[in-house]
């Protein structure tokens, strides 16, 4: 039984050694906002998923998001974009509408905050593995000197 355990703890750690580290959150961080609502991460980069928060490498992914439709709306309304993510940082996602009413959203990225424990450089390295489009992500300080 105790080799099991450690089966499975280690090979956990291994899986969070080589997961991405750069997060997406469908829910806003801020509540103040009145015509924010949370959004339903459908996709990135072709793979679906219920995993809560998504995990992504950091460059440029395809995203799939949708928002609840408002009241008197049957289908809820999707969006693929292209999303950019810094290495080691969590999003918090909303829908952003211009009035409670309008079925009509645009994707914004209500609050920010770094990933305790990453290294920047690892995750650049590990989004260059993938192939992940790296765009203009800024690289970390140790890595340019």
């Amino acid at each position: 039984m105790k080799s099991t355990v450690s089966l499975i703890c280690l090979l956990m750690l291994t899986a969070c050694g080589t997961a991405p580290m750069s997060l997406l959150e469908g829910e806003p961080y801020h509540r103040t906002h009145l015509n924010r609502y949370p959004v339903n991460i459908v996709a990135v980069n072709g793979k679906f998923s219920t995993q809560h928060p998504r995990q992504v490498y950091a460059g440029v992914s395809t995203i799939i998001v949708e928002a609840a439709p408002v009241g008197g709306m049957r289908v809820a309304k999707q969006q693929a974009l292209a999303f950019k993510a810094q290495p080691c940082t969590r999003y918090y996602l909303a829908a952003e509408r211009e009035t409670s009413l309008s079925q009509d959203w645009k994707l914004v990225v209500d609050h920010t905050e770094p990933v305790g424990g990453c290294n920047p450089d690892e995750e650049i390295e590990k989004s260059k593995r993938e192939g992940i489009p790296l765009a203009d992500i800024v690289k970390s300080k140790s890595a340019t000197k």
